[in-house]
């Protein structure tokens, strides 16, 4: 085994600690997934990170690439894999969430029950922490060790048999990400990889459409400038699941920057 103390451990048990959320800007097929307790896998390339395209993430590594035969045809599948991104929060007042990710509060957010995901037959697909790297992983260090699923995996071993530890790794190099750009997200992500388990593919292209339990949706936030109707059409949704519907509003409360949640009925 090649084990020099660099090691990646992308199966560590892990569990989420808070909260998990996902922050949505009013669109139809946002409004129409929900309903449908759909969620929407993107492809790296539709992501706002694009060291996310195997492009960028592969290319540079000339001494990878020779070993594993790297090809046009295989960045294709990679960049074919889907991506669906949450975030752990002790609660849902994130800024920066509501503003980059819900339209700045013209939007809603979904908390999810995390064991539920986790523990649901949803496989291949996964919930595992992004691991959030000073810098990228060096593919030309054949030393480095991967723990996926059950094996210890270094890099030597994708030349060796590729078809049986590809699809795996490469959905584990999904899961790095810039420190010091995003951190703060503390994001969360669900993969799909070359076997697609329950997901299907969307008809308008960009990604795959995943159907989960409704009991999987705990609480719905609704930003403050979402119109009216909209409100009153989200919290109906809500109410057919059986969850609490709040409207969020951004406010100073004790001279520092919050928000209020208020119960929506």
């Amino acid at each position: 085994m090649c084990f020099q103390r660099r090691v990646i451990n992308f199966d560590k048990p892990e569990k989420v600690n808070q909260r998990l959320f996902k922050f949505y800007p009013i669109k139809d097929y946002h409004i129409a997934a929900f309903q449908q307790h759909i969620l929407f896998f993107s492809h790296p390339s539709k992501l706002n990170d694009c060291f996310d395209t195997s492009s960028r993430l592969i290319e540079p590594y000339k001494e990878f690439k020779r070993r594993v035969n790297w090809s046009s045809d295989m960045a294709k599948v990679m960049d074919n894999h889907g991506i669906c991104s949450f975030i752990e929060a002790a609660d849902v007042k994130s800024e920066r969430m509501w503003t980059f990710y819900a339209d700045s509060f013209n939007g809603f957010a979904i908390e999810f029950d995390s064991e539920l995901l986790k523990s649901s037959d949803y496989a291949p697909i996964q919930l595992r922490a992004v691991k959030y790297l000073n810098e990228p992983l060096n593919l030309d260090d054949k030393h480095r060790i991967y723990h996926i699923s059950d094996e210890d995996t270094c890099l030597d071993y994708l030349a060796i048999d590729y078809a049986k530890y590809s699809d795996r790794f490469f959905q584990c190099i999904h899961l790095v990400k810039n420190k010091q750009m995003w951190q703060e997200e503390n994001e969360w992500r669900m993969i799909v990889g070359n076997q697609r388990g329950k997901a299907k593919p969307h008809s308008g292209g960009g990604g795959l459409l995943l159907t989960i339990d409704p009991s999987c949706y705990k609480s719905l936030f609704i930003g403050f400038k979402v119109d009216g109707t909209i409100k009153l059409l989200l919290r109906d949704i809500a109410n057919a699941y059986g969850i609490q519907s709040y409207v969020i509003t951004p406010e100073i409360v004790d001279n520092k920057w919050d928000m209020s949640i208020i119960p929506f009925k």
